[in-house]
């Protein structure tokens, strides 16, 4: 079987054949792992793959003007205190998350916790 084209989606290639072999029920598309001796092993479901949100990857922003990382940490520190609260301030937690957003993502840059 060949294309005529590159199929643009998953689900347009899945049409085509579905339409080409005329078969009226679901399937699962597999390939062939060359890391596995050219096994045959499924797709993962494409509704389950995580995109990026953002076109880079290392982003750092700047620090708020006339902030250093010293009070951003102190600002870090009253968002975490406020988050142990049984009822915490929504508009308080939303400025500082806003205020600290530099620091947190330079520590997921930086530190590369995961």
């Amino acid at each position: 079987m060949t294309f005529t084209k590159r199929p643009d989606t998953l689900e347009d290639l899945i049409g085509w054949l579905q339409d080409s072999l005329q078969a009226d029920y679901s399937f699962a598309l597999q390939y062939q792992d060359p890391d596995f001796n050219n096994e045959l092993y499924g797709l993962p479901p494409h509704k389950d793959i995580k995109r990026p949100r953002k076109g880079e990857i290392n982003f750092l922003p700047e620090n708020p003007e006339g902030m250093d990382d010293c009070n951003l940490e102190a600002s870090r520190q009253v968002l975490v205190n406020e988050m142990m609260k049984t009822k915490p301030n929504g508009s308080l937690i939303k400025k500082e998350m806003a205020m600290t957003f530099a620091l947190r993502r330079k520590e997921v840059v930086e530190d590369n916790p995961g």
